[in-house]
């Protein structure tokens, strides 16, 4: 599976950290504070997608073809999340 850098949520998440507005997740805390279905589509229906779209900081390539040399890729790790307070 290949990935591509979204460009806008990388930005986005380079607000965050530099205002210090980031907690780092270890090993299952994400699962503690994963905001529900319900929760996701109600954020997705008042703010749009644009402003949901800023929390996937990867987006999946249907194929190879589609990865540029200007949208480095990356792959997904089972740590590291960002979260933000």
């Amino acid at each position: 599976m290949i990935y591509r850098l979204n460009r806008m949520s990388y930005e986005f998440a380079q607000k965050l950290i530099k205002n210090y507005l980031i907690v780092i997740d270890r090993d299952r805390d994400r699962i503690d504070h994963k905001p529900s279905r319900t929760r996701r589509k109600a954020f997705f229906d008042s703010d749009g997608p644009v402003e949901y779209g800023k929390w996937h900081l990867g987006e999946e390539q249907t194929s190879r073809n589609e990865v540029s040399s200007a949208s480095p890729s990356c792959s997904a790790t089972s740590s590291g999340y960002i979260a933000a307070r």
